[in-house]
């Protein structure tokens, strides 16, 4: 990028400024915080591509970011909360779908907890091919039924084996 005119200079401050004044106006951590942030980002990163910016008014270009950044934040906020949702509806009682669900930001932390737990709740059940069998169709959240079918278990051996590693699973979570 070569050396930016006057003209340039001054359409970069006309549009920068007004989304740097509503990032310090935002209380830190909220919504309206995040918007004015990622419209600041778009803003730059759309300055630095096209400076001249010479088909759009000043004041079209800082609504336009803010309106996208404020489409996207609240996007966001509603893939997160669907997220949470999926993991609480999808959990199998077992503690370890509640760790390993479909939460988009885990961290190695999650992870090493993840396995641990399960490592334990496998050799709390490892006794029993069957419920080790059982275990398996549970993480994979499959009905009672495809457990059954998969496993060759019978379908009321499932449920008994089902409830004992909830118990076991409750036994760890406790400990």
């Amino acid at each position: 990028m070569g050396a930016v005119s006057s003209a340039q200079d001054n359409t970069w401050v006309a549009v920068l400024g007004p989304l740097y004044e509503a990032v310090k106006a935002a209380r830190p951590g909220s919504l309206e915080e995040q918007i004015a942030e990622r419209a600041l980002d778009y803003a730059i990163n759309a300055l630095a591509s096209d400076p001249q910016h010479a088909s759009r008014s000043v004041a079209f270009v800082v609504h336009d970011h803010l309106r996208n950044a404020r489409h996207n934040a609240i996007r966001a906020v509603r893939r997160e909360a669907l997220g949470v949702q999926k993991l609480v509806a999808a959990t199998t009682g077992s503690g370890a779908t509640r760790v390993l669900g479909p939460i988009e930001h885990r961290g190695p932390e999650d992870h090493a907890v993840a396995s641990d737990f399960l490592e334990r709740l496998h050799s709390g059940v490892s006794g029993d091919a069957r419920a080790a069998a059982v275990l398996d169709g549970m993480l994979g959240e499959l009905p009672p039924t495809l457990i059954s079918s998969a496993s060759k278990v019978p379908l009321r051996s499932v449920e008994r084996l089902r409830a004992r590693i909830r118990a076991v699973a409750t036994d760890l979570a406790a400990a």
